[in-house]
């Protein structure tokens, strides 16, 4: 005697409990209950769990000055976050961000600017000078001091 051994465990495994908890509802529920149960253990969401992560881009540009010199080692930040970078020799910078990120670009001397990243795949920046925000600094040895502070001969 042999006995004839199923090897569709998938459609056990699901259908058979799910047949029970659902042998009161008429077929046309028990087939959209089943559609949906399967399309959310596939998705691996069960009330909100294991959201699908934000879209990422890969955004790059150049940060120069008002002349169009480039601005090395300017931060280019992802707002609201730590992700950030920093400017190369050549004021070029890549990041990979969310897309509706907005970036932040600041360098020291130069006015803060915010950009929505809109979809874009390149932003270049033109810092423009803030002298309000940069006092006249003289290095001397490990210590920084003001102008109006230091005597000498």
């Amino acid at each position: 005697m042999t006995m004839k051994q199923s090897t569709d465990f998938d459609t056990f495994l699901v259908s058979t409990p799910l047949r029970i908890l659902f042998s009161g509802l008429k077929k046309g529920l028990l087939a959209i209950a089943v559609v949906f149960g399967m399309q959310w253990m596939a998705a691996g969401t069960y009330a909100g769990e294991n959201a699908p992560p934000a879209m990422q881009t890969v955004i790059s540009g150049t940060v120069t000055d008002a002349d169009g010199a480039p601005l090395p080692g300017a931060n280019v930040v992802e707002k609201g976050t730590t992700n950030g970078t920093q400017t190369d020799f050549d004021g070029n910078y890549t990041i990979t961000v969310s897309d509706d990120a907005v970036l932040v670009f600041s360098y020291i001397g130069f006015s803060t600017q915010e950009i929505p990243v809109s979809g874009q795949t390149t932003v270049n920046v033109q810092m423009s000078e803030d002298a309000n925000r940069l006092d006249e600094v003289v290095i001397v040895g490990y210590q920084a001091q003001t102008r109006g502070d230091l005597t000498g001969a």
